[in-house]
C-alpha cells in the first residue's frame, strides 16, 4: 500500500513539473511578472475639487489615495483570482490525465491476467502432450521388447 501509494504521489508530481498548460510552461503568472497589462493610473478631474470650497486638500489626497488603494486591491485580486482559475483548470487537467492512467493501467492489468491465465492454460497442455509422447514411446518400447 505504502509502495503504491509512494509511486503514486511521484507520477503525480512528475506530471505536474513535466506538464504545461500554457506555452511558456507556466501553471500560472506569479503576481510579481509583467503579465502585458500595465496598470496606467487616470487622472482625476480636479473640476469637484475647485467647484467646492469645502473640500481641503488633506481629503483630496486621502480619496486620491483610497481610490488608489481600491484600484490596486482590484487588480491583486484579479490576478490572485486569474491564477486561481489556471490552478483550477491544470488541476481538472492533472485529474483528467490521472483517470487516463488509471483506465490504461485496469486495460494492461485485465491482459496482464488473460495472458497469465492463457500461459497457464498452454502449460498444462504441453505437460498432458509430454505425457501422451512418453506414454507412446513406452508402449513403442514394450513393443520391441515382446518382438525380440
Amino acid at each position: 500500500m505504502n509502495k503504491t501509494l509512494g509511486i503514486g504521489i511521484i507520477l503525480c508530481g512528475l506530471l505536474l513539473t513535466a506538464s504545461t498548460v500554457k506555452a511558456d510552461g507556466y501553471f500560472f503568472e506569479p503576481a510579481q511578472q509583467n503579465n502585458g497589462y500595465t496598470y496606467v493610473e487616470t487622472p482625476t478631474p480636479s473640476i469637484a475639487a475647485a467647484s467646492t470650497t469645502a473640500t481641503t486638500p488633506a481629503t483630496a489626497a486621502n480619496t486620491k489615495l483610497t481610490n488608489q488603494a481600491l484600484d490596486v486591491t482590484g487588480k491583486e485580486s484579479g490576478n490572485y483570482q486569474n491564477a486561481l482559475l489556471e490552478l483550477d483548470n491544470a488541476q481538472v487537467e492533472v485529474r483528467t490525465r490521472l483517470l487516463d492512467y488509471k483506465q490504461q493501467y485496469s486495460d494492461i492489468d485485465q491482459k496482464y491476467v488473460l495472458i497469465k491465465e492463457q500461459r497457464s492454460a498452454s502449460k498444462k497442455l504441453v505437460k498432458q502432450t509430454e505425457k501422451k509422447i512418453n506414454s507412446i514411446e513406452k508402449a513403442k518400447s514394450k513393443i520391441r521388447k515382446e518382438m525380440l
